[in-house]
């Protein structure tokens, strides 16, 4: 629209998950391929300024099957590093949801994003399979894990959701993660995409949803089998992406889902209606069909959101604080368990 162009690279395979990798100058974007014919990879994407033109950097094999989830930390455990440690959740080599787990990688250091494009394979530091994590579990198959998060309030721990459980895991210092993990819950056992975000200043305190229209806020010190928070009926049909606003401390939480809306929740209050950015009656330039992922811009987190879906569309929000930007009150609310 505009005068905006777009810079395009083709991975030659479907990408479900997407993040940002490198950093300062050299930041880049890790796409994860998920086919079932196999030969899945980490497809490291850079822009030539210059030319204006999306680049390859890498090709890395991943070995592990489908890539259902994918997200990056700093290697040294600090946020303004390079993100170079990734954590993928995959389904297994044999595809059985029996071979899933989570996997931990580290990339080349001698990525070059103007240099010719490397191939390789990915540096394991470090597996948990789905069984290993919910063998305190009576199922005899805890699923697919399908999302995977880093904290960013303690880069030393990672959040699994699978299709049977939830669980929060510490990662040692060199990436390996513990088989333990720090606390595990269960949930009904529904194959569905999910989604999940930390607190932003809290490692114990995760958003997540894995069917369905509602959200569930878990705090581990109370456990994971109940969660501390619902936001019933956040939309219509199944929620696909949730993210708290980093620069909320935690008061905010975006949420998007099949209906096409994107969704922005003030979390301080027992029963609240959030601001609606997009697809419902009277909100223009929502998404025509399911919204999968939102985003909170990290430099501008309280005045730009982004989303993206099955429309072929990302749409930038100007939320400035959720009080404007063609946003109007939508339905929903929170609840307090």
């Amino acid at each position: 629209a505009g005068g905006a162009t777009m810079a395009t690279y083709d991975c030659d395979a479907p990408v479900r998950s997407l993040v940002a990798v490198g950093g300062g100058d050299a930041t880049m974007f890790a796409a994860g391929t998920q086919t079932i014919r196999g030969g899945n990879a980490v497809h490291i994407v850079s822009h030539d300024r210059d030319r204006d033109v999306a680049r390859c950097a890498a090709v890395l094999t991943h070995p592990d099957g489908e890539i259902w989830s994918m997200d990056a930390r700093c290697s040294d455990g600090g946020c303004g590093g390079v993100r170079d440690v990734i954590a993928t959740a995959f389904d297994g080599v044999d595809g059985t949801s029996r071979g899933g787990g989570v996997a931990i990688w580290r990339l080349p250091p001698s990525l070059d994003p103007r240099g010719d494009p490397t191939r390789g394979d990915l540096a394991r530091v470090g597996t948990i399979r789905s069984s290993d994590l919910s063998s305190d579990l009576s199922s005899d198959d805890p699923g697919i894990p399908r999302c995977v998060r880093w904290s960013p309030a303690d880069p030393a721990v990672l959040a699994v959701v699978a299709d049977s459980f939830l669980a929060i895991v510490r990662v040692d210092a060199q990436g390996a993660p513990d088989p333990k993990p720090i606390a595990l819950g269960v949930h009904p056992g529904v194959p569905s995409p999910s989604c999940a975000s930390f607190h932003p200043d809290e490692p114990h305190v995760v958003a997540a949803c894995v069917a369905g229209p509602d959200v569930h806020v878990h705090d581990a010190r109370a456990g994971l089998d109940r969660p501390s928070q619902t936001i019933r009926g956040a939309h219509a049909l199944q929620v696909r992406g949730v993210e708290y606003d980093p620069g909320a401390a935690g008061a905010r939480l975006s949420t998007c889902g099949d209906d096409g809306a994107t969704r922005t929740w003030d979390v301080r209050a027992s029963v609240t209606k959030p601001v609606t950015w997009g697809g419902d009656a009277g909100v223009r330039d929502g998404h025509a069909h399911w919204a999968w992922c939102v985003a909170h811009n990290p430099e501008y987190p309280d005045r730009l959101l982004a989303s993206c879906g099955g429309d072929g569309a990302v749409r930038l929000w100007r939320t400035d604080g959720c009080g404007g930007g063609g946003g109007k009150d939508g339905g929903g609310g929170v609840w307090n368990d």
